[in-house]
């Protein structure tokens, strides 16, 4: 089987896309009620997601599907600050095709796309319940930081959350 990892440009690919963020969005909820006792309101997010996916297409987003066989199995999406930074959102990688490489595949492609792009950064945000991400990230030469102005976690919150970035640079080349 061949992993495909393309850019969503069809209504189905944007279906399936919101349906792994609906995944994404149903497991962190419960996940953030049995960590840290928070309730969240998923079909806000959701429906926020929605309307703003623009914010996630080209020319300055990124919103990558992950297929094997045209069965969609994960996504990550990507988006611009106002400083001309990147941050990845919403990855998520079904259970089942977990431990493959996908999760890589799908952030090495969304570094690929940055450098083309020009960026010079990529931030990201995740709750601190994600150990398996957070080592990835790193393997992949993500770094903690601080909190960052953009980010949509709110102030009160972000005391349970990893903040990461990757320089993109000449030096910092692990995915080429």
């Amino acid at each position: 089987m061949v992993l495909s990892i393309e850019q969503v440009q069809s209504p189905q690919q944007r279906v399936n896309a919101l349906g792994l963020f609906r995944k994404y969005l149903e497991w962190n909820e419960g996940e953030l009620d049995r960590q840290y006792g928070i309730k969240w309101d998923i079909q806000a997010t959701l429906e926020h997601d929605r309307v703003s996916l623009g914010q996630f297409l080209p020319p300055q987003g990124r919103l990558l599907l992950a297929s094997l066989e045209n069965m969609p199995i994960g996504v990550l999406s990507m988006k611009v600050h106002s400083d001309g930074a990147v941050e990845l959102k919403r990855m998520y990688v079904r259970p089942t095709h977990r431990g493959v490489g996908v999760g890589r595949a799908l952030v090495a492609r969304a570094i690929e796309e940055a450098r083309q792009d020009g960026r010079t950064l990529i931030r990201l945000d995740s709750a601190g319940y994600m150990h398996e991400a957070h080592r990835l990230y790193r393997r992949l030469g993500f770094r903690n930081t601080d909190s960052y102005a953009e980010s949509e976690i709110p102030e009160p919150l972000r005391r349970h959350w990893v903040f990461m970035e990757l320089p993109l640079n000449a030096e910092n080349s692990s995915t080429r």
